[in-house]
């Protein structure tokens, strides 16, 4: 399956500082890509900072296509929402955004 970045999805989340990338790339090279990039028809939303460091280092990963899972885009990120709270890598004030615009999304 070929991956295409759709950049609503990848810019829902603050990006990683240069130091948590370089943590990430650095564990990822001794490792490997522990785990699976997440994808819907396509697109990544879980996963853009391991694909690129992926595609940098021409290493192999495995992908867990979610288009069954998921009819709308709106479907998508409330589960992209949901994920991204469930760790424990996000600080306070993104933790916030993310839950404010979680709210927004799911009180339609």
């Amino acid at each position: 399956m070929s991956l295409q970045i759709n950049t609503k999805f990848q810019q829902l989340l603050p990006p990683l500082s240069l130091a948590e990338y370089e943590v990430l790339e650095a564990s990822i090279l001794e490792r490997g890509i522990e785990e699976p990039i997440q994808a819907w028809k396509g697109q990544i939303i879980d996963g853009h900072n391991r694909n690129e460091i992926a595609q940098k280092h021409s290493l192999d990963f495995e992908i867990k296509d979610r288009s069954a899972e998921f009819e709308t885009e709106d479907q998508v990120l409330e589960w992209i929402y949901e994920h991204q709270l469930g760790r424990r890598n996000l600080h306070d004030n993104a933790r916030t955004e993310i839950i404010g615009r979680y709210y927004e999304l799911t009180k339609a």
